[in-house]
């Protein structure tokens, strides 16, 4: 059995600024869930003496939210923040996780589309039938998807739990144009990230991807690779899933259009 959790990067909203919308998926084996969980803990408590300390990219990356959520708030310098954050890295890596996203360019879609679908729907369909895809090319493998849930704070994404269940449900049920589905069990589950541990890991390998997107997507788009590589980007590269000659283009990182 593989957990996968789930997180978003991006605006999802074709309004909003922002060429790129990234929906990507985390996934691991249940059997190796307590370790990794285990290892975060370690590193909370021993860097913030907190285990509930949440971990956001955009707590991390901004100076003033890094420096308020952070560095004031726990009495860290500079360098023993980036240090934590090293060996989280280190610890993710050094499980048998595989991660699957999608990619929205919100530009190319409107100018290719009269009316395009949203990027939300469009890029849970295209993540969904890659997890499908990939538990199948394991023996025997199922897999269940958790999502990172949408406070009630955020006026704009009111509904947007309902609607991704409803596609879920109706995925399980019916499949989708291209796939049908076999291993993906249970019905969508959503649950805090400030709860949960590997959605806050998630969180970070969304943001990767987007960022890698955001500096160097027009070299995807003309080579369907990447040339340059963003440096977290660089350290997670090794997990996308892939192919079995090697290409994660289509595979864990799924572009559209």
């Amino acid at each position: 059995m593989y957990l996968f959790y789930l997180d978003e990067s991006g605006e999802r909203e074709y309004e909003s600024r922002g060429r790129y919308f990234v929906l990507c998926a985390l996934g691991l084996p249940v059997s190796e869930w307590r370790a990794l969980n285990n290892d975060v803990l370690m590193l909370k408590n021993t860097y913030f003496r907190d285990a509930r300390v949440e971990i956001k990219s955009a707590w991390l990356r901004i100076p003033k939210e890094r420096e308020k959520r952070y560095i004031h708030r726990y009495h860290l310098t500079e360098d023993e923040l980036n240090e934590f954050v090293a060996k989280l890295y280190d610890a993710l890596l050094s499980y048998n996780i595989t991660i699957i996203a999608s990619v929205i360019n919100k530009e190319q879609m409107q100018d290719q589309y009269k009316q395009p679908q949203s990027p939300s729907s469009l890029a849970y369909r295209l993540l969904f039938e890659r997890i499908e895809l990939f538990l199948e090319s394991l023996p025997d493998a199922f897999g269940l998807i958790l999502f990172d849930k949408i406070t009630d704070l955020q006026v704009m994404k009111k509904g947007y739990e309902d609607l991704l269940t409803q596609q879920h449900l109706r995925y399980l049920e019916k499949g989708t144009e291209f796939v049908r589905v076999n291993r993906i069990v249970e019905g969508l589950l959503f649950i805090p990230s400030h709860e949960n541990n590997l959605l806050q890991l998630a969180d970070l390998c969304g943001y990767n991807i987007y960022r890698q997107f955001f500096m160097y997507g027009d070299e995807w788009d003309a080579h369907r690779r990447f040339i340059n590589r963003y440096s977290y980007f660089e350290r997670i590269e090794s997990k996308l899933h892939r192919s079995s000659e090697g290409d994660y283009a289509g595979y864990g990182i799924k572009k559209f259009p």
